[in-house]
């Protein structure tokens, strides 16, 4: 660790420690806390604008703890629950309190505690790049160009020019070269964790320089060992990789892309899927954690862009827990949560119509939620879905099988991507269907070979 002569911060941390064990098993539930229930049965009470609040509190989502783990999910990601001036939280005033509108750190606490007993690991999203223009920090850097908090930013004109998050005046970046600047942040991160939190989702990671990295690794680590971090990298993977050693991996955008291309889109034949596979999994190391999404807060929800068609959700479902990334679901993905509209509307992204309040009671798809409760704890059973060797058994425009193999378990993922009902003959000893898409799959003994039958947009899990 250094500090140069104008102030600015540098770190570097050696780390050849891998992301916990438990990161293997992770099926991940993320939660919008404003969108999902507050223990009301009047929930949602949807503001107008601007507010567009929803009334979600933290006591909400312990009040459906039951229902999460009857699902199976194991780890939930919430989204920021920091004190905020908007709905969605991602622009903090503090990092070291809870916003009083979702509750206080005492139904944070009872929520981690709670969670834990049932099994499952809380993620925080955290922001270290920007945060509120109405942070008190921010306010008096403003107000007084010689307040020690002046150095907390970058003023090209103080006070009203200075670096922002993409041009963005109410979202001011955080000069992390600066070392209290930095310390606040990476505190904040222990502090968390030291309360009880299992580790963080990094909102925008390219934002801070890579010795930010250094620093906060080492801060996690040292709070708690068995922290995961992982970060939200929109790049290639070549930017992707360079986060490994300063956090334990980044979600996978390039899969979530081929899967909305392949399943939802129809962009793309079985063939091109699996060549993208064969590429994309090359480039990464194995210790570097990749979890996979269908959609997230950000876009238009999968159910959505594949026009309502719960076929192609279970099936791109279906490959995403077939795949080795620890799996994502978006709340209300598994009760066939969905959207009035668009997110993209003239010529600018309207981020509400994909975070709609969760579906509860007869409003949910109990058939889907069914599908994704086998799903899940097949998965669980399943060290060669999480740590096995992938090969392509078969491929061709329309289907593309694989065999997922780790000692002397193996399961084959069969998926037919086209709009046809197919039926293919395979070389393979796995026999048993474990999980399909319909109950129009099936897999019958052809002489040595097995005879897959799958109707449009079907896929079964074979052992």
């Amino acid at each position: 660790e250094t500090i140069a002569d104008d102030g600015s911060y540098y770190a570097y941390y050696v780390d050849n420690d891998p992301a916990p064990e438990w990161t293997k098993e992770a099926i991940i539930y993320q939660i919008f806390a404003d969108r999902f229930f507050c223990g009301d049965p009047s929930f949602p009470k949807i503001e107008k604008k601007p507010s567009l609040k929803c009334n979600g509190t933290l006591r909400g989502i312990t009040y459906k703890l039951d229902y999460l783990s009857e699902l199976g999910v194991n780890c939930l990601w919430l989204t920021p629950v920091f004190p905020s001036p908007s709905y969605h939280g991602y622009d903090a005033t503090s990092f070291y309190d809870i916003n009083p509108r979702l509750g206080t750190k005492e139904d944070f606490k009872e929520l981690i505690e709670q969670a834990h007993a049932h099994g499952m690991r809380i993620l925080m999203d955290f922001v270290p790049n920007h945060w509120s223009n109405q942070h008190p920090n921010f306010l008096e850097a403003c107000a007084d160009k010689n307040s020690p908090f002046v150095k907390w930013y970058t003023f090209e004109e103080h006070p009203n020019k200075y670096k922002t998050f993409f041009g963005v005046k109410t979202l001011p970046q955080i000069n992390l070269r600066y070392a209290p600047a930095r310390e606040h942040v990476t505190e904040a991160a222990k502090y968390w964790l030291d309360f009880g939190v299992d580790g963080f989702r990094v909102d925008y990671c390219i934002g801070p320089t890579p010795d930010f990295y250094a620093d906060f690794r080492k801060a996690t680590r040292t709070a708690k060992a068995q922290s995961w971090t992982f970060g939200e990298a929109v790049d290639p993977p070549d930017s992707q990789v360079t986060f490994e050693g300063g956090m334990d991996g980044s979600l996978d955008f390039m899969l979530l892309e081929a899967l909305r291309n392949t399943f939802a889109f129809g962009k793309w034949n079985a063939r091109m899927f699996a060549d993208f596979l064969n590429r994309h999994e090359a480039y990464f190391p194995a210790s570097f954690s990749r979890p996979s999404f269908l959609d997230n807060h950000d876009m238009n929800r999968f159910l959505w862009v594949a026009q309502g068609d719960t076929r192609k959700l279970k099936l791109a479902a279906l490959c995403q827990f077939s795949l080795t990334g620890a799996p994502v679901i978006y709340y209300g993905t598994e009760v066939g949560l969905s959207q009035p509209r668009d997110m993209m509307q003239n010529g600018r992204a309207i981020h509400e119509e994909g975070r709609m309040p969760m579906l509860w009671d007869e409003a949910q798809d109990k058939d889907l939620f069914q599908f994704y409760r086998e799903l899940i704890a097949f998965r669980k059973g399943k060290a060669s879905l999480r740590e096995g060797a992938r090969e392509t058994v078969f491929v061709n425009d329309e289907v593309l099988a694989y065999r997922r193999k780790y000692k002397n378990e193996s399961v084959v993922c069969v998926l037919n991507t086209s709009a046809n009902a197919v039926e293919i003959d395979l070389e393979i000893g796995e026999a048993d269907l474990q999980v399909g898409t319909s109950p129009e799959c099936k897999v019958k003994p052809n002489g040595s070979l097995k005879r897959v039958s799958l109707p449009a947009y079907g896929g079964v899990l074979i052992q």
